[in-house]
C-alpha cells in the first residue's frame, strides 16, 4: 500500500492526500511499540533484556511517527539516515527465530517493510533539502546512541542495537567481535551509508524539482 502510494498518486507532489496519510500513519507506527508490549505483558514474557524499545529499529520508528506527525527536520534525517542501512541490513540479515504467527515475528516484518516503506515514500514525496550537517547530526545521534546503550547493555547482560556482539545472522571473524573493534567500524559503515543516502536523496530532490 504505501508503495502504491507513494509511486502512483503523489508524481512528486504534496496534496491533502499526504497530509491524511501522514497524519494517520505517524499515529499507527507509533503504536507499533506499546502493542508489542501490551502483548508481551499479556504473555507474562517480557523482559527488560530484550523487549524494551532501545532496538536501532525502535528509535527509527519513533523518529519516523514524529517525521510523519510534525514535520521535523532531525526526525526526518533520523529516518533517513538510519532506516535505509538498518533496515535493509535487517532484512537482508534477520535476527530472528520464531515463525509466524509468533508476535516476535510479525513485529519484525510487519515494522522492518513499514520502514523501508515509508522511506520510499518521504524520499519521493517530501521536498526538504538535506544536506551534510543533517547527516553529521544523524551520525552523531548515532555514536551518542551508542554511548548510553553499550554500557547499560553491560549492565542488564542485553545486546540492544547489536553493539555488544553482531547478530548471529552474520558470521565475522572472531577479532572483529571485539566491540573495541566491532563498534569502530559500526560507526565508519553507518557514515559511509549515510553518504550514499545523502547523494541518493539529493538526486531526487533535484528530480522532484524539476517535475
Amino acid at each position: 500500500m504505501i508503495w502504491a502510494v507513494a509511486l502512483n498518486y503523489t508524481s512528486y507532489r504534496y496534496n491533502r492526500l499526504n497530509i491524511y496519510i501522514e497524519f494517520f500513519s505517524g499515529l499507527l507506527v507509533l503504536s507499533f511499540y506499546p502493542i508489542f508490549a501490551y502483548f508481551r505483558l499479556q504473555e507474562v514474557s517480557f523482559d527488560v533484556r530484550y523487549h524494551l524499545p532501545l532496538q536501532i529499529s525502535s528509535v527509527i520508528l519513533f523518529a519516523l511517527g514524529i517525521a510523519l506527525l510534525t514535520k521535523n527536520r532531525f526526525a526526518y534525517a533520523i529516518t533517513m539516515f538510519w532506516a535505509l542501512p538498518g533496515g535493509i541490513a535487517s532484512i537482508l540479515f534477520p535476527d530472528i527465530t520464531n515463525t509466524f504467527p509468533h508476535i516476535d515475528y510479525i513485529f519484525f516484518w510487519t515494522s522492518h517493510s513499514v520502514l523501508i516503506g515509508y522511506v520510499v515514500y518521504l524520499m519521493r514525496v517530501r521536498n526538504i533539502d538535506l544536506g551534510y550537517f543533517d547527516a553529521l547530526k544523524a551520525l552523531g545521534l548515532f555514536i551518542a546512541y551508542i554511548v548510553l546503550v553499550y554500557p547499560l547493555n553491560t549492565s542488564l547482560g542485553s545486546n540492544y542495537g547489536y553493539l555488544n556482539s553482531p547478530p548471529d545472522s552474520i558470521r565475522l571473524p572472531s577479532f572483529l567481535e571485539n566491540p573495541s573493534i566491532y563498534i569502530p567500524i559500526l560507526v565508519i559503515i553507518m557514515g559511509t551509508l549515510s553518504i550514499i543516502v545523502l547523494s541518493l536523496h539529493k538526486q531526487l530532490y533535484s528530480n522532484s524539482k524539476l517535475a
